[in-house]
């Protein structure tokens, strides 16, 4: 049997950022309606099941290099959203305002914190996963420091069907997700 040789994260990053960049925007309107639609499948039916009231959700900013996710309709939502506030730190806002932060992404302005273990359910983008569900960020390690006390059935991925698997040398700190999101599926790694 032939051995699989995984990547470095810095030749699976260049490549994935690559990938983007190539994509055409009739392309990326397609795949990203495709992934909204998965995205308020999955979440109606997670409201569902855990019939609860209002849930809280960490969202994103997209950027250049993921798809712009907006939370579904009919579902009764506290969002929070990453900021930056170090080198290595994040903090979850419920947002008032928007400001661009460091690294050009809108980040919320807001004083209505929340705890990562205090979310019901946790959307994090990623420039691709690994077939185990690990991220492959952009290696500042922002969200694996901040959300690495979280369940990962709790945390969804976000990413492009050609980032997904992408083969990278994960490591143990990596963030782990329970589901990816492309736009050609729901792929489960802990059910």
């Amino acid at each position: 049997m032939e051995k699989i040789i995984s990547e470095s994260k810095a030749i699976a990053r260049k490549k994935a950022k690559s990938l983007i960049a190539n994509m055409q925007s009739s392309e990326k309107i397609s795949k990203t309606k495709k992934i909204t639609d998965l995205f308020t499948e999955h979440i109606q039916y997670f409201s569902k099941q855990n019939n609860r009231g209002k849930l809280n959700v960490l969202m994103y900013q997209a950027d250049q290099w993921e798809p712009l996710l907006d939370p579904p309709n009919g579902i009764e939502f506290e969002i929070y959203y990453p900021r930056v506030v170090s080198d290595n730190e994040l903090e979850l806002v419920k947002p008032i305002s928007w400001n661009i932060g460091r690294y050009g992404i809108r980040e919320p302005a807001g004083d209505e914190l929340i705890q990562p273990g205090e979310l019901d359910f946790l959307v994090i983008p990623g420039l691709g996963f690994d077939i185990n569900g690990a991220r492959l960020g952009r290696g500042k390690g922002y969200f694996d420091k901040c959300l690495e006390s979280v369940d990962a059935r709790k945390i969804l991925g976000i990413t492009w069907s050609f980032c997904f698997p992408l083969n990278f040398q994960s490591e143990s700190h990596d963030l782990r997700t329970g589901k990816v999101i492309t736009d050609l599926g729901i792929f489960s790694f802990l059910d």
